[in-house]
């Protein structure tokens, strides 16, 4: 490329530049327990009596240990099943709201849970959101292997295995998903992995994280498009 050509591109591909900031990118929301429990709370429900609606029930309170070591890294949070029912792990107040900017993001966090052997339990979804009105719920392809850390994540997207309203319920739409995001109003994320009152399941480094907006995409393609074509003269 010659110097005129560098001198001509340079100011083009800062005007491209440019916007594409002016789309800011939402910032993840996270917790990773590195300092404290971050507000996040236990709770246990009883789907025996209630089906799929006690995923959303105020349910009971359990008892759960900071731990500032032994994390993924640093600390995190750990619970001991307390009974017959299902407990859940609840995300504090920074989860909630409007969050439409993470439609079509991803939600991840890395999870562990002890004994892990051939009566692991499937009934229960991994990750219950709710807007107080519609309840989606995703359930992973398998359980995580293992007694050591594993990485779980999810797409909120349609196609991404959630359900509306129980783990037989139809596939949400985009529709769905902009309702429940638009405001969120829990989110709980699965403790109960074993069938039977004695695991022990431990959570760390729960992210929310968004996707840039189609306009910024298209502002990147354009400016690598307008370099291809400066590479396509120097030739």
């Amino acid at each position: 490329m010659n110097r005129l050509a560098i001198f001509l591109a340079a100011p083009l591909l800062g005007a491209l530049a440019l916007p594409a900031l002016a789309l800011p990118l939402a910032a993840p929301i996270s917790s990773t327990f590195d300092t404290d429990d971050d507000g996040w709370r236990v709770i246990d429900v009883f789907t025996q009596a209630q089906g799929d609606a006690a995923y959303i029930n105020a349910g009971q309170d359990v008892e759960y240990d900071y731990k500032t070591t032994g994390g993924n890294p640093g600390g995190y949070i750990e619970a001991i099943d307390p009974s017959d029912g299902t407990f859940l792990f609840v995300a504090p107040t920074k989860f909630t709201g409007d969050l439409s900017a993470y439609q079509g993001g991803t939600l991840s966090f890395d999870t562990f849970y002890t004994p892990n052997d051939s009566n692991d339990w499937r009934g229960d979804p991994d990750v219950i959101l709710s807007n107080g009105t519609t309840t989606l719920l995703w359930i992973a392809p398998e359980n995580p292997v293992g007694t050591s850390w594993n990485a779980v994540s999810t797409s909120l997207k349609p196609g991404a295995g959630w359900t509306i309203g129980g783990l037989n319920g139809p596939a949400p739409t985009a529709a769905d998903f902009a309702s429940v995001l638009g405001s969120v109003t829990l989110l709980r994320i699965r403790g109960e992995y074993y069938n039977g009152v004695t695991e022990t399941t431990g959570l760390d480094n729960v992210v929310l994280t968004a996707v840039p907006e189609p306009g910024t995409w298209a502002l990147m393609a354009g400016g690598l498009g307008l370099l291809g074509l400066i590479a396509r003269r120097r030739r």
